[in-house]
């Protein structure tokens, strides 16, 4: 716990060390420390809580805690791994839909500075920062959250189109019958006719 809060509290001097001053290398450095602790449930308490800092809710905070201390070192690992690899920045530059991104300015895992980055690359991209939330502003604060998300998707939605004219009713089962039987009578009189 140590070295997150040295990260924390020293961000800016550490992102100067790094070769190319890319907030991914922030979140590399978290994950380099999580992989150190492993999947060891109470060594993870501390680091956890820096990561949701306003969760209040003690029995969500296991379930998370629970979540975190099943996850197969393997996985961790593989994640860690792949952050080398994985450039976001070349993939999301072609979405070309609205994309909100929800920072929370008290989050220990992911800065700011790595969603703006992220949002500086998106064609629709709109960044809302909660002051008063971490990492996981949908457990911190759900209400709010939903109806952040019902408020961004009620604004990108397109109604669907209305109809040109009101559609008739359905015929009722009689009115169906009376014009069958006139239809009937129409040409068993036009027949008697000729």
């Amino acid at each position: 716990d140590g070295g997150l809060s040295a990260l924390q509290r020293h961000n800016g001097k550490l992102a100067q060390l790094s070769p190319d001053n890319n907030s991914l290398d922030y979140i590399k450095t978290h994950y380099r420390l999580m992989q150190m602790l492993g999947v060891n449930r109470p060594l993870l308490v501390r680091p956890m809580r820096k990561v949701t800092p306003t969760l209040a809710d003690d029995e969500m905070f296991d379930v998370i805690l629970n979540d975190a201390a099943r996850m197969a070192p393997e996985a961790l690992t593989g994640f860690y791994q792949s952050l080398d690899r994985w450039n976001i920045h070349s993939c999301i530059k072609h979405v070309d839909v609205p994309m909100l991104i929800l920072a929370g300015a008290q989050d220990a895992l992911v800065p700011v500075a790595a969603l703006t980055e992220m949002r500086d690359h998106l064609k629709q991209g709109q960044l809302v920062v909660w002051e008063d939330v971490g990492h996981s502003p949908q457990l911190e604060q759900p209400d709010r959250f939903m109806a952040l998300i019902k408020e961004f998707v009620t604004a990108h939605s397109t109604p669907p189109p209305r109809p040109k004219s009101t559609p008739k009713p359905p015929d009722s089962w009689f009115d169906n019958f009376k014009n069958g039987l006139g239809r009937f009578f129409k040409g068993v009189w036009q027949r008697q006719a000729s």
